[in-house]
């Protein structure tokens, strides 16, 4: 079935666009709308601003201006291109060495409007293939680059010698918090909860930054604090015995650690965006999952905090 409204740009010199306008008047090309250029210049112009889904070039207009723009349109265009020439074998060899997708002798096309309208329909169906295996390269890129740090993360967490000891499963740390609150109820001791997330420009460095932030972190905290996953772009840190103030404190310090050693990170990267929210044990504090909400509120707070001041300082740049 035929979609309606399909474009097709036509590249011809005057007398070809005349001859191919009367064709276009045909029943077969009533879903088709047709633009005319009369110069390579004019077919860059529309291609820059529009989408065709098929650009139908005239061998008069290749012998005028040059057969150097052909090579382009094929190669660097964004639509299938047809040829329409003499039958002559060198010069659809040349035109298939330029790099077009079909090749029509004029006299049959001028003639014969079906066969056209048949060459139109498969050139387009073959533009709706190359942009749908397009959309599919890219989902699969995304799901690679996912898979990879699922990878990672789980190498990360698992329980051996070659994985870091000392940087916990989500799991864990929940347990963990559990049982620090409780000692803390005990004892009446300060504990702070810090949630961390790290975030830069590009997408590639976003799948490696896990790894250099989980051994950034475990080299800067203290001994007795507790450090580990939390959601897929993010950590904690169990701060015992620390209070609010001294927590910032350790934040701080943490930034500024990270922002050292992001610059050893191989390959381009943009701008690196550390936040933390910070949650105290207070009255009202005193169960993970009140603790934790009031952490993850104060973390999207300072997220949007260091967003608007980013704006800010580009604008006024």
């Amino acid at each position: 079935m035929q979609e309606p409204n399909r474009r097709v740009l036509i590249a011809a010199n005057a007398k070809g666009n005349d001859s191919l306008r009367e064709i276009l008047a045909h029943e077969p090309f009533k879903h088709w709308h047709a633009l005319h250029a009369d110069s390579f210049l004019q077919v860059r112009f529309y291609l820059q601003h529009m989408n065709c889904d098929v650009v139908l070039v005239d061998e008069g207009l290749c012998c005028l201006e040059g057969w150097e723009e052909l090579d382009w349109l094929a190669t660097r265009g964004n639509a299938p291109v047809l040829f329409l020439g003499e039958r002559a074998p060198e010069t659809f060899a040349r035109a298939y060495a330029q790099g077009v997708h079909m090749c029509l002798p004029r006299d049959w096309t001028l003639t014969y409007p079906p066969l056209l309208a048949a060459a139109l329909e498969r050139a387009a169906l073959q533009r709706k293939a190359t942009k749908e295996h397009g959309h599919v390269k890219e989902k699969l890129g995304q799901c690679r680059r996912q898979i990879d740090r699922l990878v990672s993360l789980i190498w990360r967490m698992t329980p051996a010698e070659s994985a870091q000891p000392h940087w916990f499963t989500q799991r864990y740390m929940m347990e963990r918090l559990q049982e620090e609150l409780a000692r803390c109820s005990r004892h009446g001791l300060p504990l702070t909860v810090a949630l961390g997330a790290v975030s830069a420009v590009s997408d590639d460095e976003r799948v490696l930054l896990p790894d250099w932030t989980s051994d950034v972190l475990l080299q800067s905290k203290r001994r007795c604090d507790v450090a580990g996953q939390y959601g897929m772009q993010g950590f904690m840190l169990i701060l015992v015995h620390t209070s609010e103030a001294g927590a910032q404190v350790c934040c701080r310090r943490l930034q500024e650690r990270l922002a050292q050693a992001h610059p050893a990170i191989p390959g381009p990267h943009g701008a690196l965006n550390t936040s933390f929210g910070l949650a105290s044990v207070t009255a009202e504090t005193r169960n993970p999952q009140t603790l934790l909400r009031r952490a993850e509120e104060d973390l999207e707070r300072q997220r949007t905090v260091k967003l608007d001041t980013f704006v800010t300082e580009d604008c006024l740049a």
